[in-house]
């Protein structure tokens, strides 16, 4: 979904805007995720218009008004570890690893994206690193909504007390 650079409306959301604050009610969060470590490339399904106009719009679910921010993801067990070793240790349908994901929306090489960092801790029992990586002109589209989540769900909340007021 495509808005004009530097707006938050217009192009792909002429009457709706791109969320600019957790308890904005009207708004669209829309995001395309990628590894920070692992960029689009140039032949990226996502993170740009499909008809050449604009950029693609791009709201952080834990930081709407921009920045980076600690996402709460709520991770599918067969996919919660880089190690697929290690998905046996999961015994529920989902799991989330606090503290463990940023996450930034970002502007480069004519892509706009929301841009992971992985945050693992050697001497943490927790995972390194999560999984769910298929190509790179797919990114992490396969977890795109699990991994900002928990982040959806509280600004949905926000939203909803803002609207009921």
């Amino acid at each position: 979904m495509a808005v004009p650079e530097g707006e938050v409306d217009g192009g792909d959301f002429e009457n709706v805007s791109l969320c600019e604050a957790e308890d904005q009610v009207g708004c669209v969060v829309t995001y395309a995720s990628f590894r920070s470590t692992a960029p689009p490339p140039a032949d990226s399904f996502f993170g740009r218009p499909r008809s050449g106009e604009g950029v693609a719009g791009c709201v952080n679910p834990a930081s709407p008004g921009g920045g980076t921010a600690t996402l709460h993801p709520y991770l599918p067990g067969e996919a919660a570890f880089a190690d697929p070793a290690r998905n046996g240790e999961v015994t529920t349908p989902f799991v989330t690893f606090p503290d463990l994901i940023r996450a930034e929306c970002v502007e480069e090489g004519g892509f706009s994206y929301l841009s992971i960092t992985v945050d693992g801790d050697p001497a943490d029992p927790r995972t390194d690193d999560i999984g769910a990586d298929l190509s790179p002109p797919w990114g992490l589209h396969l977890i795109d909504v699990q991994v900002a989540m928990g982040d959806v769900v509280e600004m949905a909340r926000s939203q909803i007390a803002a609207y009921i007021g």
